[in-house]
């Protein structure tokens, strides 16, 4: 029966698949190349359509980018349900308008309270900053929004709108023209996502931060486990400080598993002074027991408790205004030592020199004087110059390793008259040398310098410390020459031994062949002499005396070269 079956099966006709139409239109193709390069046509508008190069509007997948996505943003100490409402309470003309916009019910409603006033004189200049604040608001409360942008890649993102209005060509484009605004600060913080700069730039755009340093508070966390003090925390010299697990990018690392990357901030605010935030983080944040809301700031005061995720540690909060107060009141005194000067100013009987000195002006009232007897000194100098004016004080600079002078002054004279005249003495002789005299460069601090060698030398002495310090000085310096001196000598008087030594060696080789030449040449010359005495006398007793006179004469040079060889 088994085989019978099979039988009947394959005897019946299997019904062929309908064609469908997209293959269909490929039956007309005879050849085969044809056919190929339909197909591959096909294939690329398939590819282009499925892969996007641009997102062109809101719509579908893309509608959570459209400013009337439902999405709560926060704008001055209120919470809108989008960014659409968040905006056009922004351009309300008063506080009054902006609480009916806050209230409107729905989207349609509150775009017919929106059209009832115009927007402020101020308002070009402020739409795009406060767009780009309430948009990064939006995408910084919920993750899952910000992982969507993140994810749209490269592509350029296009605000298509149907209505042609200046608005809409502000914001995006209509047709073919539009400035495309909304676009391009979702791609900024597409860019600022991806590198990892997102939470920063929202709060330096959604948040009036105090950027001036001089104003800000040091912040100080002691934490406590169990009543007991277990770290102190100073926050200081920062507009923010991120507090998390995260390690790299925190200010304050907390180590709990409960805490999150990037669990909370503490910021110094233009309005509200120093608050906190929840960056909405799992576990949560509490002050003093009560919750915080996700990305809502709550202003701190002194004596503050916090706490974080499941911890059991707290934190308790110190503003410390001191350091703060204390420049404020520098500048005050500054600012009141100015209003003085300006006082003087207004006298009509002031003259130059006190202005200058006023606005701090350096006074051209010093000169130069060079190539100067080393022998010159103060009184000489004032001799030299009195027919310019009165001097208030003369420096003849010193070397500090000889003592001795250094060959030029600085004179002070009482005006710049003064000055001015004693350049004319440049040129002139004095102990038989031709002076230099030119105006000297004087900054403050030179002036306070003088000042002070000037009150320094109407003291009489030294004290017996300054002299004590200035004994210990010197004979450090003694030990140090000291021993740099023996170390050398030891090295040279070692070297030129060993080089004398050498020196002696080589030279009684020298003598010693030099002697024995000599003693040859001497004895041949004795021989000639006696035969040459001989002829000319006759005689053997006239002979010795000069044989003898001879050998004195001979063993003397030996003599003499045994002492220069020792």
């Amino acid at each position: 029966y088994m085989g019978i079956f099979i039988l009947i099966v394959k005897m019946i006709p299997i019904p062929r698949p309908q064609q469908h139409g997209r293959n269909a239109k490929y039956d007309k193709y005879g050849d085969q190349m044809e056919l190929e390069a339909e197909i591959e046509r096909d294939a690329k508008l398939l590819y282009q359509e499925r892969r996007q190069d641009k997102i062109m509007g809101f719509s579908g997948y893309n509608e959570f980018m459209s400013n009337d996505f439902p999405s709560e943003v926060y704008y001055k100490g209120f919470m809108y349900p989008n960014v659409s409402y968040g905006y056009h309470a922004a351009r309300a003309p008063n506080e009054k308008m902006r609480n009916i916009i806050h209230k409107s019910p729905t989207l349609s409603s509150m775009y017919d309270i929106a059209r009832t006033y115009e927007d402020p004189p101020d308002w070009a200049f402020k739409r795009l900053k406060v767009m780009e604040g309430l948009v990064r608001d939006k995408f910084r409360r919920k993750r899952e929004l910000r992982e969507k942008l993140k994810a749209s890649g490269d592509r350029e993102i296009i605000n298509l709108l149907l209505e042609d209005s200046s608005n809409n060509i502000f914001w995006g484009v209509v047709g073919t023209k539009g400035q495309n605004q909304l676009g391009r600060i979702l791609e900024q913080i597409r860019k600022d996502i991806v590198d990892d700069l997102e939470l920063e730039h929202w709060l330096f755009v959604t948040f009036q931060l105090q950027d001036d340093k001089r104003a800000l508070p040091t912040i100080k966390l002691e934490v406590k486990k169990d009543s007991t003090t277990v770290e102190e925390k100073e926050l200081q010299s920062k507009s923010f400080f991120l507090l998390g697990s995260n390690e790299r990018k925190c200010d304050y690392l907390m180590t709990h598993p409960s805490i999150s990357r990037a669990h909370a901030c503490l910021y110094h605010d233009l309005d509200n002074g120093v608050s906190i935030l929840d960056l909405g983080s799992k576990a949560g944040s509490w002050v003093n027991g009560e919750k915080l809301k996700n990305c809502f700031p709550y202003p701190l005061k002194t004596g503050n408790l916090l706490s974080f995720g499941q911890s059991t540690r707290k934190y308790l909060v110190t503003i410390d205004y001191a350091a703060v107060e204390k420049k404020f009141e520098t500048e005050e005194k500054l600012f009141e030592k100015e209003l003085k000067q300006l006082e003087k100013l207004e006298n009509p009987n002031f003259d130059k020199s006190s202005i200058k000195e006023i606005f701090g002006l350096v006074k051209q009232d010093t000169v130069y004087v060079g190539n100067l007897e080393y022998a010159v000194t103060e009184s000489d100098l004032r001799d030299f110059f009195k027919t310019c004016g009165k001097i208030t004080s003369i420096r003849i600079p010193d070397d500090y390793q000889t003592g001795k002078k250094k060959g030029y002054a600085f004179i002070t004279f009482e005006t710049e008259a003064g000055a001015k005249q004693a350049k004319r003495h440049s040129g002139i002789l004095l102990y038989n040398r031709k002076v230099k005299v030119s105006i000297a460069e004087k900054k403050p601090e030179i002036e306070q310098r003088i000042q002070k060698e000037a009150d320094r030398k109407k003291k009489k002495g030294t004290s017996e410390e300054e002299k004590k310090l200035a004994r210990k000085d010197l004979e450090k310096r003694h030990v140090k020459k000291s021993r740099g001196h023996h170390h050398r000598s030891r090295k040279h008087s070692s070297s030129s031994e060993e080089a004398r030594h050498k020196h002696s060696h080589k030279h009684k080789k020298k003598n010693h062949k030099h002697s024995k030449s000599n003693s040859r040449s001497r004895s041949r010359s004795r021989s000639r002499s006696k035969k040459d005495s001989s002829d000319e006398s006759g005689s053997e007793s006239d002979s010795i005396p000069e044989e003898k006179s001879n050998k004195d004469s001979d063993e003397t040079p030996s003599a003499d070269s045994k002492s220069s060889n020792s």
